[in-house]
């Protein structure tokens, strides 16, 4: 091998390496500085292999790439592994290119001169870059957090790691309080979501938000000021910061951070803390605008769907469900819905836990508490005003005189945070709605009422009318009852039977009728009628006609004559054309059944044997129109056990189906049990769900033996 005195014995160290990095040359000043033999290191190693980790990554991100990109590099710092006790060489130097880029003899030569001495500073250069380089990651953190639970996660993350803590978290501000909203490292003794337990014990930490300055308090470790008395996993901590998060004037919450490995923070740390929870304070004031606007779409969702949802039923006790069913688990654990009368009665309850439900109930119905205890429902409803308890104290209830079983209730339904809320529509008490925090560990805020609020106004406007509505189909249904007459003849020769069902749930008051009535002491008189149109106006149309009728029949001239007169009468009521209407006359002597329709669905003969026939005869147009000849009438025979069933087009008519077609299946479900009970058979006609039309139907059954059969001119069903 050729001596190079200039290369051999330099004051400075000399590595040459191929492009690969493979060392070809070393010189002795090199060897002499980290105790190498020259066979150890020539064709057997890298030059990246010699360094310390740290040195390794500069070298792979900073040397390597500019050495691609240029042919010389200047002012390198590395740090080369000794082989004397683990000491480290610091150098500096430069290094450069001979032979052309990308040719495999081009060879990197490396001057190098031992800096040992300068090795703190480049340290704390080297921290320092590491530290911006940790401030550019939280910022690209905290650049791409939404949310103010994922400013705080990146924050603690990021801070965590920088100062070596234990144990980290964010409070936010929320109503005037420091909420936790975000906690990492290690539990303190009571588990997650303890560091609440933080802000009670310092009052050091609440000072930050009104003094806007950062405490740093730690332990003095000799045990005679040990003012922090925190364990974290067993061990006493040693030091806890906290920093105010301020943007923008003001103070959005406070970072802590809690550690047991060091005695304090220096001013390097404390610097850093700082400087990150400016960080973060910007972002976290960003974040909390976004979670407004997003807290404020999801009221506006919740307010439509409870405006939809409540007005999915009519009844007041249904959308009081409703209410209910809507808030829980979105809004609170568990929830009820009571209606002030002289007192409060339950009326709907919920809760997350479906097997809570009887409890709930019953200590809602067993507990009353007055309008002189604070934050009652009572309370509530005397002052007008939403009664709110962030957190229950266990001690609160010990003020009641609850016994046993109540105490023991309350203690399984565990409530945490409550709101009690009074329910007003147009001036009128509806209700009181109150909501409860329990098992989740949610609690409600001072900043939640407004919205808890709105929704109580606006679920007490739908309690309101539903009230309203009950009390009016109430009227409705009490003078349709009075309308149809109070019961039917009472004769031990025949079984009567009718209902009468309204055409909708909004109307409970139609145009369609029923009546029986002896026209004579042998004789009884079947009417079923339908008026066009629904409400008060069909019922006044339909009480005249079904009074002339009465009076036409008791005349004695029979079903057509009879309808012959009502259509004269018909003319001369506004309202009154184009009305249907079944009239018949059956003599209980000789069960002769004697019929006229005019316009109106056949009635079926259902034979005891279920034989079923349609009445397709004695057949003429609607009451009020044109006709050019009298009204006709048929008579048939009624058997004993037979049924004659007359009815309204609402039984057989339906959106999805003919009348025909409606018909047909009438007489199927009669064929399969003739006895069947009415409201049984409107449920089989499969009407109430899509129904638009009143119902009426009327059922006689013979009970008197008589002779004959079923006569001539019936038609066959159809």
């Amino acid at each position: 091998m050729n001596v190079d005195p200039v290369f051999d014995d330099a004051p400075v160290g000399y590595i040459v390496a191929d492009s690969r990095g493979v060392i070809q040359r070393v010189n002795a000043a090199f060897l002499s500085w980290t105790g190498y033999e020259a066979s150890a290191l020539v064709s057997v190693r890298r030059v990246q292999e010699l360094l310390s980790a740290g040195s390794r990554i500069y070298f792979e991100t900073y040397v390597a790439p500019l050495m691609a990109l240029q042919d010389a590099v200047n002012d390198i710092s590395l740090t080369f592994e000794s082989t004397r006790n683990a000491h480290q060489i610091y150098t500096v130097g430069a290094a450069k290119r001979h032979g052309d880029r990308g040719s495999a003899t081009a060879e990197v030569w490396f001057v190098l001169v031992n800096a040992s001495g300068r090795q703190h500073f480049e340290s704390e250069a080297l921290r320092v870059r590491l530290r911006l380089e940790r401030l550019q990651r939280l910022a690209s953190a905290l650049a791409t957090s939404v949310t103010v639970a994922d400013v705080a996660s990146a924050a603690l993350a990021e801070i965590l790691d920088g100062v070596k803590g234990d144990h980290g978290f964010v409070a936010s501000i929320v109503s005037d309080r420091l909420r936790v909203i975000e906690e990492q490292g290690k539990a303190l003794p009571r588990g997650a979501g303890t560091s609440a337990l933080l802000l009670d014990h310092f009052p050091e930490i609440t000072e930050t938000i009104h003094t806007g300055a950062a405490a740093f308090i730690e332990s003095r470790g000799d045990g005679a000021d040990d003012r922090l008395g925190l364990r974290i996993d067993g061990v006493a901590a040693t030091r806890l910061a906290a920093i105010p998060l301020v943007a923008g004037g003001r103070t959005h919450g406070v970072l802590c951070v809690a550690s047991m490995t060091r005695a304090g923070f220096d001013a390097d740390e404390r610097s850093f803390l700082l400087l990150f929870a400016e960080l973060a304070a910007q972002s976290l004031q960003s974040a909390k605008l976004h979670d407004e606007v997003a807290k404020r779409a999801r009221e506006a969702s919740f307010i439509a769907r409870l405006s939809n949802a409540l007005d999915d039923v009519v009844s007041f006790e249904a959308r009081c469900q409703q209410l209910v069913d809507l808030v829980v688990p979105e809004l609170a654990d568990y929830a009820t819905v009571e209606n002030p009368t002289h007192e409060l009665r339950v009326v709907a309850v919920g809760h997350r836990d479906p097997d809570m439900l009887a409890t709930l109930r019953e200590l809602r119905t067993t507990v009353q508490i007055t309008g002189s205890q604070p934050h009652s429902l009572a309370r509530a409803l005397a002052s007008r005003e939403p009664q709110v308890l962030v957190e229950i104290p266990p001690e609160m209830y010990d003020q009641y005189d609850l016994g046993s079983r109540k105490r023991a209730l309350l203690t399984e339904l565990a409530p945490r945070s409550y709101v009690g809320l009074p329910m007003f529509a147009r001036g009128t008490l509806v209700g009181t709605l109150m909501l409860v925090m329990a098992e989740s560990n949610r609690r409600f805020e001072l900043a939640d009422v407004p919205h808890l609020t709105d929704i109580a106004n606006r679920a007490a406007v739908s309690l309101e009318n539903a009230r309203l509505y009950d009390h009016e189909r109430f009227v409705a249904g009490s003078f349709q009852r009075e309308l149809l007459g109070r019961e039917l003849p009472q004769d031990d020769r025949l079984c009567l039977r009718a209902m009468y069902q309204a055409g909708g749930e909004l109307v409970d008051i139609g145009g369609d009728y029923f009546d029986a009535f002896f026209v004579s002491a042998d004789r009884i008189a079947l009417a079923v009628g339908d008026v066009v149109g629904k409400g008060i106006p069909a019922a006044t149309v339909m009480s005249q006609l079904r009074t002339a009728l009465r009076a036409f029949a008791l005349e004695g001239n029979g079903p057509a004559e009879t309808l012959n007169r009502l259509d004269g009468f018909v003319n001369s009521i506004p309202g009154a054309d184009c009305s249907s209407v079944v009239y018949a006359e059956l003599d209980l002597r000789t069960n002769q059944l004697v019929y006229a329709c005019a316009g109106h669905p056949p009635p079926l003969l259902i034979s005891e044997d279920r034989e079923a026939l349609a009445l397709w005869d004695g057949r003429s147009s609607l009451l009020g129109t044109a006709q050019p000849m009298a009204r006709s009438e048929s008579r048939v025979q009624v058997l004993v056990g037979s049924t004659l069933i007359m009815y309204t087009d609402g039984l057989v008519e339906a959106r999805e189906r003919s009348i025909d077609e409606g018909i047909a299946e009438l007489i199927d479900v009669l064929r399969g049990e003739p006895s069947i009970d009415l409201e049984a058979l409107v449920a089989k006609m499969k009407v109430s769900d899509v129904q638009r039309d009143d119902i009426c139907v009327l059922a006689v059954t013979p009970r008197t033996p008589s002779g004959g059969g079923i006569a001539d001119s019936v038609s066959p069903a159809k």
